[in-house]
């Protein structure tokens, strides 16, 4: 009886131990790494300019998380272990960052050059008339920029057309805006042009008067060139006056085969003229006509 109850007491004391005895402690399992990224995918840079590109690796947690670097073209940029990267001459590179664990890869893509920042014209506005050339001059920034090739538009073809040089040629009135455009960079740079036809506001019916006496009838019409009008007018001479005129409506001077005619004035306003016809006299002396005119209501400006 005393063996047997001795017997139940070891096995108690077994079970009891055993219970108390501490479990297994499970291995740790690495955190591999998923994937990296970089702060730029894309960089444009400068001879010698710098700059550090960071890696961030994902999961944060990872154990692992070393990076290695490298240059496709070290002869254009050099990365050393950091990411610290300096541009050395015009081309393209791929900076890569590579994971030490699980060979993930980031890139970016570097491109070394000296690089188009601005576009200036020799004029931003110009008033011209019909049939006049102009040529604009860009000035890409800055000087030694790698492609500094410009192109050249007209917003409105019909009033002014350009070339490939920047040549304007003017064909009627109205307004345009010249555009010269950079291939790098897409710079713009502009320049307004006003086409006035000075001529339009004296075409027309008008009456003039010599020397404050009798009216006579008379035409202001176009002249072959554009700043050139026509004056028929009949009282001292039977054939039509070719005049040029300027902006302010100056008349300038007789064109064509009136060697012995010469006129002088201007026009006031839109609907009067004054001027000094003097001819000159192949006898000697000159006989000189002073004739004013006033424009005849309802003619087309």
């Amino acid at each position: 009886m005393k063996t047997k109850h001795f017997f139940y007491c070891l096995l108690a004391l077994a079970v009891f131990f055993s219970a108390c005895k501490p479990d297994k402690e499970e291995p740790e399992i690495p955190i591999p790494v998923t994937g990296i990224t970089l702060n730029y995918a894309e960089l444009t840079l400068l001879p010698k300019d710098t700059i550090t590109l960071i890696a961030t690796v994902q999961p944060d947690n990872a154990d692992n998380k070393t990076v290695m670097w490298t240059s496709s073209n070290p002869a254009v940029a050099i990365v050393n272990n950091n990411g610290f990267v300096e541009a050395i001459a015009n081309g393209e590179t791929t900076i890569t960052a590579t994971t030490e664990d699980g060979n993930k890869k980031a890139a970016c893509m570097v491109i070394v050059g000296t690089f188009v920042t601005g576009i200036t014209l020799n004029y931003a506005e110009l008033t011209l008339i019909p049939k006049d050339t102009i040529t604009l001059i860009a000035a890409v920034q800055p000087d030694n920029a790698d492609n500094k090739t410009v192109t050249w538009t007209s917003s409105n073809p019909a009033v002014a057309i350009v070339n490939n040089n920047g040549f304007v040629e003017t064909l009627t009135k109205g307004k345009t805006t010249i555009t010269a455009t950079t291939q790098d960079g897409d710079k713009k740079a502009t320049c307004m042009i006003t086409v006035k036809d000075y001529r339009s506001q004296w075409v027309g019916d008008w009456d003039f008067v010599t020397d404050g006496s009798e009216y006579y009838l008379g035409t202001i019409s176009y002249g072959a060139e554009y700043d050139v009008i026509i004056i028929d007018y009949s009282k001292q001479i039977t054939r039509p006056i070719s005049v040029k005129i300027d902006e302010s409506g100056e008349l300038l001077r007789i064109i064509g085969d009136y060697a012995f005619l010469y006129i002088e004035g201007k026009f006031e306003g839109k609907k009067k003229i004054h001027f000094k016809l003097i001819e000159h006299s192949m006898g000697g002396g000159d006989v000189i006509f002073i004739v004013d005119g006033i424009k005849k209501e309802g003619d087309k400006k």
